[in-house]
């Protein structure tokens, strides 16, 4: 074992460093984690005990100065546990006074405590070596038993250290034995511990010099450790789901400050411990005026110069001790000049060298990886150029992977892509990961001590000066009172800062900035649950207006293509869930037991998407799925308000977010009907909410030990808070809301924005990860950026800042969603709009996948996102994903889904390898529910939200048609009725006509997509000549006033054949809102019944004949590279029809159907071949062959 610290390597630094943020809450935990404690004096042997059970090097001190100045913490493996040992500084220090070492230790228990990371043991080392207790040990003794308290004795180990062996050099020497009975026995020490069930040990150590003998302690050292954790694995075996969590006296005293010191945090000298160290202070400075007086009755003039000494000796020790004495009065929240300087000089510590040479360890992989592309391509054979080869949109048409030309002989596995292609791609993909360190470390390093300087520069301010401001409580979910808000923040701050940039000198990059916020809000969260004052008058706080105002559900009806996709899918798989799905026709909401995970999210999706699909439609059968859903969830809500199957400590807020959006919906679609009693309901669960919120934010912020549910479950809720703020503004701009409707509404807005997992944190430059994922991030799906690459999450991610913005009014909101949206589709997103995520955000390969929840929240965000912000080309991006990336997920009776699709996808069958983050070879098959459940039951909203927000209001007497496609509307405006009919094939075609009536003038706003120049778009009034349009620089909108009466309108777009660049020399084809791909023939198979998603060998019972897997083989060549010169934009429509509502085929979408095509010249082309099973990266221009 190494007791060198200077052989302590970066690897062992950034873990141990990682374990602190893990003990103060900043990181998540594993399960059955458990933090042990060592305390005791200096020279006890604590670190080389530490480091002798984990095995890791530890900072161990050999000669008369203490080494060990501040918290360290190992992990190790134990028992089916995750054992953290925290060694901290000793008592008795030779060169500290106790006071300081007290306040290190109460620092990092106190945020702990408040961050509800509890101990499960205290192991308080003491030296049987010591022929006698001195009065400074009694006093180390004592301090140790206030520390703890008696509630904790019985969790607490004692261990007597530096045994030494008897004369037969076997047994323990006889008085050592017989101090250790004294130990034991005597109240003055530790009697009352071994009374009260502590544990006792005797623990041999030896030189270390030895290496036998190295190993034997090693092993004595784990015998200890290992005895401990049963003791704790056994009380957690007894009582269940109430593990041994134990909270030290100084941890609950710290937390709850007496009523005289309300706006500060707690002096040590109101806890146990600090009375000790008072008591002994009280007896030093008597012991010194003692001293002081008998020097000044000594007249000796002899010896003048050496009194002068002996006094100034005195009074220095005096100073000292009155220093100490104030140390003891201040809140150990309150970092004076000292402590700055002292967790400054931690950082400035580091070494400077290491992080110099780490800089260069990446600039040389750099320039390996350089001369490794150099030299490929350099060994690459010249060859005839094929033509770039598109990369094409998931169509899902396409057949069997093992074969790039029909009739070849595929390789076991398949026909591997062109080795050097692929390690060009792959070197490509490392420099994107290497570059990405190097700009986390010149961020964060830049931006850790920033923090670390300015954060404790605010937390010298004096408690009284913020005496007027919010008054923060440290743990909200254990009732404690409040500290000042600048002293704590600002104190963790500096702490996170502080580890931060120690693991920034090594080679692992890693993001915690985003932590900060997350642990002050699960810190400080219970400010407004005390019901302080915030930011935000809630009585005087106002909604900002939505630029184009969300019309009710209802008022818009779909007509021609969409009205036959819609009735797909209301037929289809969406329409029949209600009668076989187990997650919705059994659904413990409606009082069956059927439900895929402990979120119990599957109803509310699926009622979320079927509200809007069936009054899209009218659809009797569906209204009646609805009105029997409904009706069961109200009957069964509980009597203080909670809606949802969960009872106490199983209520977890994520899923009651998709069924009140359900809810609202129908209010809006049928008011007689549901009006009153939704609302009724809705209301009583906001009530309860504030309730929950306001103590502690149950059910919104995870509770170690009490909530059944899971950390990481509990992301889900903060992560996506933004659709519950969407209900909730939704009740705030009713006009029967009540102002004491909107005080409730805007506290519980206000402790859910402060709770939630800010998407601000993540869309910063350093921080947000450009490049691909499965290169850059091997972070763990229970890890901190977890929430944010998660792939719905990100889609649903894109509105949260524009909607917090609407209540709090923070203008900057607007530049980080800004930010946000374009890095996400810049990094993230294949051409057809869908975000590149298997699960996890991944990069921009066509052979990564993009879930279907993905999409239908992403076209959902972004409708949002235009309607508050304006910004046209998120209106563009929506209709390409419903246009493209939906419709090709979905099997053409929208009987079937993947779970995943892919740009470049040429046939949908079981995997043999798998390319994705976190999907089964299962996953791209069209299929009931195939990999995972939650696209069965969250597809439906896709195309009938997109319906939805397709017009909207703009200002009180102005209508938007926002979102183009074939549909009517009929509401009132300020001033009066209006209807206004759409007559188009649009995207199919570039002509729409309107019909408008309206009871006064007006003005409809036409919006003009970014593909459509608009020089050459154009609108003609009734009879009038078509004119240019001179659309809004921003929003994209073409305002056209209007009388009153009937007016006609022909609206004429101007798409234009484009191609897009994208990776190895590969284009996509576009013509205005249509990309276009191969037709790829198949030939398909499908079996009923399909597969369960928790065992593909167990079929789904109850299914209907039409819920079948389909799988397709592809009949032909999908290696093939076009000539994109010899593009042509074809089309069977004439324009001049569709005012007559020509008909289009039905399903539009299937295979050979759409009106319009691409026809090229092309070729096949050798050596694209398989990666992972699926279609590979397409070879680079040089290297293409003709087949």
């Amino acid at each position: 074992m190494s007791t060198d610290s200077t052989l302590v390597d970066e690897d062992d630094l950034f873990e141990q460093e990682r374990n602190i943020l893990r003990f103060i809450g900043a990181e998540p935990l594993a399960p059955n984690s458990i933090f042990i404690i060592l305390l005791g004096n200096t020279g006890t042997g604590k670190s080389r005990f530490a480091s002798s059970c984990s095995g890791k090097p530890l900072k161990i001190g050999h000669g008369l100065k203490s080494c060990t100045e501040d918290i360290s913490i190992v992990s190790l493996k134990l028992h089916q546990s995750t054992v953290y040992l925290i060694d901290t500084p000793g008592f008795d220090d030779t060169s500290r006074p106790d006071i300081a070492t007290l306040r290190t230790i109460s620092t990092y228990l106190a945020l702990s405590h408040a961050n509800s990371v509890a101990l499960s043991a205290v192991l308080i080392l003491h030296r049987i070596s010591d022929t006698r207790v001195s009065g400074s040990s009694a006093r180390s003794i004592a301090l140790l038993k206030a520390l703890c308290g008696r509630r904790a004795y019985p969790a607490t180990a004692l261990v007597t250290t530096m045994w030494s062996r008897g004369a037969d050099d076997h047994d323990h020497d006889a008085q050592q034995v017989a101090r250790e009975k004294e130990l034991h026995s005597d109240a003055a020490f530790f009697a009352d511990l071994v009374a009260a069930g502590a544990q006792t040990f005797r623990h041999d150590e030896f030189p270390a010099q030895q290496q036998d003998e190295d190993e034997e302690e090693r092993d004595a050292a784990r015998a200890i450790l290992s005895s401990v954790v049963e003791n704790v694995r056994g009380k957690q075996q007894q009582q269940q789901q109430q593990p041994r969590l134990i909270t030290l006296a100084i941890q609950r005293e710290l937390a709850t400050p007496p009523t005289h010191h309300l706006a500060t945090s707690v002096p040590l000298l109101a806890t146990a411990a600090g009375a000790v160290l008072a008591a002994h202070l009280d007896r030093v400075e008597a012991s010194l005026a003692r001293e002081r007086a008998s020097l000044a009755d000594d007249d000796d003039d002899d010896d003048a110069e050496t009194m002068r000494a002996l006094v100034g000796d005195n009074r220095q020790r005096v100073r000292a001790c009155r220093a100490q004495r104030d140390a003891l009065r201040r809140g150990v929240m309150e970092l004076d000049d000292a402590e700055r300087a002292r967790l400054l000089g931690r950082v400035d510590d580091i070494d400077v060298t290491a992080a110099a040479a780490a800089d260069a360890r990446l600039e040389a992989r750099l320039a390996a990886c350089r001369r490794r592309i150099r030299d490929i391509e350099e060994a690459t054979t010249t060859a005839t150029a094929a033509a770039a080869s598109p990369g094409w949109p998931g169509e899902g048409n396409g057949g069997d992977g093992g074969r790039g030309r029909v009739g070849r002989t595929a390789v076991a596995g398949g026909v591997m892509v062109d080795e050097n292609t692929h390690q060009v791609f792959l070197l490509h993909q490392k420099i994107q990961e290497l570059e990405q360190q190097k700009r986390l470390k010149k961020h964060y390093r830049r931006k850790a001590r920033d923090a670390v300087i300015s954060g404790m520069a605010s937390g010298t301010v004096s408690a009284a000066a913020g005496a007027g401001g919010k008054k923060l409580p440290i743990a909200a979910a254990t009732g404690h009172a409040p500290a000042a808000a600048p002293h704590a923040r600002s104190w963790i701050i500096a702490i996170l800062a502080l580890f931060l940039l120690l693991s920034l000198y090594t080679d692992l990059p890693i993001l915690l900035a985003m932590k900060l916020r997350d642990l002050t809000s699960s810190v400080f969260s219970a400010a407004l649950c005390a019901g302080v004052t915030t930011a935000q008058n809630n009585s005087n706080a106002t909604l900002l207006p939505f630029i184009l105002r969300p019309l009710p559900l209802g008022s818009i009806k779909p007509t021609g293509w969409l009205r036959s996709t819609l009735a797909l899918s209301a037929a289809g798989l969406a329409g029949h869930e209600h009668d076989f799905y187990p997650y919705v026709a059994s659904s413990s909401w409606t009082g069956g037991s059927a439900e895929y995970s402990g979120l119990n999210e599957g109803f509310p999706y699926w009622l979320n998407g079927l509200v809007p699909l069936a009054y899209a439609l009218d659809d009797a059968r569906l209204k009646d799925q609805v009105s029997d859903a409904v009706s069961a969830v109200l009957a069964r809500q509980a009597s203080d308000g909670w809606l949802g199957p969960e009872t106490g400590n199983a209520r977890n807020l994520w899923a009651r977010y998709p069924l009140l959006l359900g809810l609202v919906q129908l209010v809006e679609a049928d008011p007689g009907v549901w009006e009153a009693q939704v609302l009724n309901a809705t209301w009583r669960f906001v009530g309860l909410m504030g309730e929950m919120l306001r103590d502690g934010s149950r059910g919104y912020l995870w509770r170690e030990g009490v909530d059944e549910l899971t950390e990481e479950e509990f992301t889900w809720g903060r992560v996506r808070v933004q659709d519950l703020l969407i209900v909730l503004q939704w009740l705030w701009e009713r006009e029967s809301t009540t102002e004491a409707g909107r005080e409730e509404l805007a506290g519980s807005m206000r402790i859910l924005i402060d709770g939630s997992i800010d998407w601000a944190d993540w869309w910063q430059e350093g921080v947000f990860i450009k490049g691909d994922l499965n290169f850059l991030d091997t972070e763990p799906s229970n890890g901190p950026r977890y929430p944010y690459e998660h792939g719905v999450n990100a889609g649903q991610g894109l509105k949260a800042l524009a909607v917090f913005r609407r209540f709090t009014h923070n203008d900057s909101l607007v530049e980080i969603t800004h930010r946000g949206v374009d890095w996400t589709f810049k990094y993230h997103s294949a051409a057809h709009g869908g975000l590149l995520a298997d699960e996890r955000l991944a990069g921009l390969a066509p052979f990564y996948g993009s879930e279907t929840c993905t999409l239908v929240e992403t076209i959902y965000s972004l409708s949002y996102l235009y309607q508050t912000l304006g910004t046209n080309d998120y209106a563009d991006l929506a209709e390409t994903i419903a246009f493209n990336a939906l419709p090709a997920q979905m099997s053409p009776n929208w009987w079937g889904r993947q779970y995943v699709g892919q740009p470049n996808q040429g046939f949908s069958t079981e995997l043999s390898q798998n390319p994705f983050y976190n999907v089964r070879e299962s996953g791209i098959l069209y299929s009931v529910e195939a990999n995972y459940p939650c696209c069965t039951v969250n597809h439906p909203q896709g195309l009938p939200k997109f319906l939805s927000n397709s017009f909207a209001r703009v200002g009180d007497n102005e209508i938007a048609h926002m979102l183009l496609s074939p549909a009517n509307l009929s509401t009132t405006i300020a001033s009066g009725k209006i209807t206004i009919a759409c007559q188009t094939h649009f995207p199919f075609s570039n002509v729409l006509k309107y019909t408008v009536r309206s009871d006064s003038a007006t003005t409809l706003h036409l919006r003009v997509p970014a593909w459509s120049p608009a020089s050459s778009t154009t609108i003609a009034i009734n009879s009038s000549s078509a004119k240019p349009v001179s659309p809004d620089p921003d929003t994209g909108l073409h305002a056209v006033t209007l009388p009153a009466g009937t007016t006609y309108l022909t609206y004429t777009l101007s798409p234009a054949l484009t191609t897009i660049p994208r990776a190895n020399d590969t284009f996509n084809v576009r013509h205005g809102a249509l990309l276009f791909a191969l037709s790829i023939p198949s030939t398909n198979s499908s079996s009923h019944p399909p597969q369960s998603y928790n065992d593909p060998n167990t079929k789904l019972a109850n299914a209907p004949p039409l819920a079948v897997d389909w799988r397709l083989d592809n009949a032909s060549a999908w290696s093939v590279a076009l000539d994109p010169g010899s593009l042509v934009f074809r089309s069977s429509l004439d324009d001049d029809d569709e005012g007559q509502e020509k008909a289009l085929a039905d399903p539009v979408f299937a295979p050979g159907a759409p009106p319009v095509w691409v026809e090229a010249r092309g070729c096949e082309i050798e050596g694209w071949g398989l990666y992972r099973g699926v279609m590979g990266v397409p070879p680079v221009k040089a290297e293409r062959r003709p087949y």
